[in-house]
């Protein structure tokens, strides 16, 4: 987890200082060479594909992307806040590392109805990614 972190943190600084494409909403990922440090090449690909167009790249969807790569098993709403917690445990950040982050607010303990829905279609978002990344023929 505290790698995945690290990578994280790397992305973002890089992405930072990558000038956004003129006329276009993205940024040169080939630029960000932090991607090449993530082993998954579906959830690298999937990344590349989230930067290009010009979405920002959240802790909490690298984290699941990640999780779903490397088994079948399910990475709820817990998993995520222990692994955030062990994050800002371990990594000694400071306040404005943690807003920056977005690691200032864990998540909600109990979710409430729409927020079941949203986490549903966050994942769904997610597992289209990365079967995209697996299958970039049979788009057309």
């Amino acid at each position: 987890v505290l790698e995945a972190f690290d990578v994280f943190r790397a992305i973002r600084a890089e992405q930072a200082r990558v000038p956004p494409r003129p006329g276009q909403p993205g940024r040169d990922v080939s630029a960000i060479r932090s991607v090449a440090r993530i082993k998954s090449p579906q959830v690298q690909l999937s990344i590349k594909r989230l930067l290009e167009k010009g979405q920002p790249l959240e802790l909490r969807e690298l984290i699941r992307m990640l999780a779903v790569s490397k088994g079948p098993a399910e990475c709820t709403d817990a998993h995520i806040r222990i692994f955030e917690s062990w994050i800002t445990e371990r990594a000694q950040l400071t306040d404005s590392e943690l807003m920056k982050y977005r690691l200032d607010k864990p998540l909600p303990m109990h979710p409430s109805i729409g927020h079941e829905a949203s986490y549903a279609a966050g994942r769904r978002r997610v597992q289209a990614l990365l079967r995209r990344a697996q299958n970039p023929e049979g788009l057309s």
